[in-house]
């Protein structure tokens, strides 16, 4: 079931948003990614109060018709703008400063479009590295995580906001797309490893443990049951979701992942199942014409043995 968001972008501004989606299924369905919960982290900054007249909760998917029965709903967010513009993120922390002035919870979503093909810094960045155009993409990229990063703790907000750094999916397979996907084979638009593991880093002081790290599954609609939880929201009891709540995982109450499992999806195509360190693919994908490629028999891995997937083990072994 596909996903629809209305835009949030207008002349690089802040724009309030609600969102109306499917909250069982989405796009990105089969991203997974390794959690590392430690500090300083950035790219999407939340923040929740429970109060005796509202119950505000920082989903990103919901029902329109969920609004009345969570009794507030309030997703505010905004879309950083694109590097031709020249915008700086200050008008991203003027907006937290708002917010934080009015004592009232707001949700910030900043999905920069770097780096995503073409890899091309803004122009106080092109060259400042001396590392060439990716370099100076991922430092203009921290620079901006940085500000918002400084505005949070400036404003005396910091213990009570959820920070995460995240991505949708591993490096784009174009060629001078650059990026690096360590020993995971694959790109975006692939069921390999380097297209579903990606970083993630969140901060709640005195909430979330700093500085630990864990390379168990978590998927990304994990989210939605987990920062409903972390800020009091209520979720749907009608219907069975996609994800679980990683509360106790993310705050050091246990130590094993929720989540054992995934599947995985390319929009509407199943391509196969991930259980621990074992994946079955029913379907490959041509790295170069991104053609779907059918097979008569599975094609099984251990990511341990062989985590480029190269060697396909054999069912009778």
């Amino acid at each position: 079931m596909p996903v629809t968001r209305r835009a949030c972008l207008e002349n690089g501004t802040w724009e309030t948003l609600r969102v109306d989606s499917p909250l069982t299924r989405v796009s990105m369905s089969g991203m997974e990614f390794p959690i590392h919960r430690i500090e300083p982290s950035g790219r999407t900054a939340i923040a929740g109060r429970k109060g005796p007249t509202r119950i505000w909760s920082s989903l990103t998917w919901c029902r329109q018709s969920e609004v009345k029965r969570l009794r507030s709903w309030k997703c505010t967010a905004a879309r950083s703008a694109r590097r031709s513009t020249g915008k700086s993120p200050t008008t991203r922390s003027t907006f937290i400063k708002r917010k934080a002035s009015a004592k009232k919870p707001f949700f910030a979503y900043l999905p920069y479009t770097q780096t995503h093909e073409p890899v091309d810094a803004h122009p106080d960045f092109k060259g400042k590295t001396g590392n060439g155009s990716f370099a100076d993409v991922l430092a203009q990229t921290d620079a901006y995580v940085g500000e918002i990063l400084d505005t949070i703790d400036r404003l005396g907000i910091k213990e009570n906001t959820i920070f995460i750094f995240t991505s949708d999916n591993g490096r784009e397979g174009i060629k001078r797309s650059f990026g690096f996907t360590g020993p995971w084979r694959g790109t975006m638009f692939s069921p390999y490893e380097g297209s579903l593991r990606v970083p993630f880093l969140i901060r709640w002081p005195g909430k979330i443990p700093a500085r630990q790290v864990s390379n168990d599954i978590v998927h990304l609609v994990d989210l939605f049951p987990t920062l409903a939880n972390m800020v009091g929201g209520e979720i749907p009891k009608d219907r069975i979701l996609d994800g679980v709540d990683q509360t106790a995982f993310l705050t050091g109450k246990a130590k094993k992942s929720d989540r054992e499992s995934i599947v995985i999806y390319i929009g509407n195509e199943l391509f196969g199942v991930k259980w621990r360190n074992w994946k079955m693919l029913i379907k490959e994908i041509d790295e170069d014409s991104y053609a779907i490629q059918k097979m008569a028999y599975p094609s099984i891995y251990n990511l341990l043995i062989d985590p480029k997937e190269e060697a396909p083990r054999s069912l009778l072994s």
